[in-house]
């Protein structure tokens, strides 16, 4: 589990519910959220979800919260072309 804060500018972020780690479909459908640090929302991102996220104002920064110590993150790192399921 990971949450995201926008503490600075903007950004916008997209979750996708992976069917297989291993060859996930191409045609999942991404979900999208903007973050702005004139809001005080955090994003909550469940098991099961890859994600990508970009800055949509220079200089904005974002703080994320994981469930898992960085070993254990470093185990379940899972990466995915930057254009699979989002055309940024």
């Amino acid at each position: 589990m990971k949450i995201f804060h926008c503490l600075s500018g903007s950004f916008i972020v997209y979750l996708i519910k992976i069917d297989n780690w291993e060859n996930p479909s191409e045609n999942l459908p991404p979900e999208s959220f903007t973050l702005s640090a004139t809001n005080s929302e955090a994003l909550l991102i469940p098991p099961g979800y890859a994600n990508g996220f970009k800055a949509l104002i220079p200089d904005s920064e974002l703080l994320v919260f994981s469930n898992q110590t960085m070993t254990e993150a470093a185990n379940d790192d899972h990466r995915f072309p930057s254009t699979m399921w989002v055309k940024w």
